[in-house]
C-alpha cells in the first residue's frame, strides 16, 4: 500500500535546512548592510575634506590664507565647517554622519597641511 504525504524525518530535515538557509541569509544581509555603512562613511570623510581643501584654493583672505605666497611647504591650518558651510562648498545635508545620524559640529576643523608642497586634508569628527 503507498502512503502519500512526508514522514516525520523528511519534514524536520526540510524544515532544519530552511532554517539554515534563513540562518546564512540574515548574516550575508547584515555584513552586506555594514560594508554599505562604512562605505558611506568613507565618502562622508572625503566630502569634508575635500570641501575644505576646496576652501583652501578659493578663499585667499589674509586670516584664512593657508599657503600665503605660494610658500607651502611644512605649513599648516586649520578650516572649521562652519567656513566651508559659509563658502557654500557644503550643504547641510552633506553634514549628516551615517553612522551616528547627527549633524557634525560646526566647530570641527579640518587640518589643512603641506607637509612636501602637496596639499593635504584630515578630517576627524568629534564625538557627539
Amino acid at each position: 500500500m503507498k502512503r502519500n504525504g512526508f514522514t516525520m524525518i523528511e519534514l524536520i530535515v526540510s524544515i532544519g535546512l530552511i532554517a539554515l538557509i534563513g540562518t546564512l541569509v540574515v548574516a550575508n544581509m547584515g555584513n552586506v548592510l555594514s560594508g554599505e555603512k562604512d562605505k558611506q562613511y568613507k565618502e562622508f570623510i572625503a566630502t569634508i575634506q575635500n570641501a575644505a581643501c576646496t576652501f583652501v584654493d578659493v578663499d585667499k583672505t589674509k586670516k584664512n590664507q593657508c599657503c600665503p605666497n605660494n610658500k607651502c611647504v611644512g605649513k599648516t591650518c586649520s578650516v572649521t565647517v562652519e567656513q566651508i558651510l559659509n563658502k557654500g562648498l557644503i550643504e547641510e545635508k552633506d553634514l549628516i554622519d551615517p553612522k551616528t545620524k547627527t549633524s557634525v559640529k560646526v566647530t570641527d576643523s579640518v587640518s589643512v597641511s603641506f607637509p612636501s608642497g602637496v596639499k593635504t586634508c584630515e578630517y576627524t569628527p568629534t564625538s557627539h
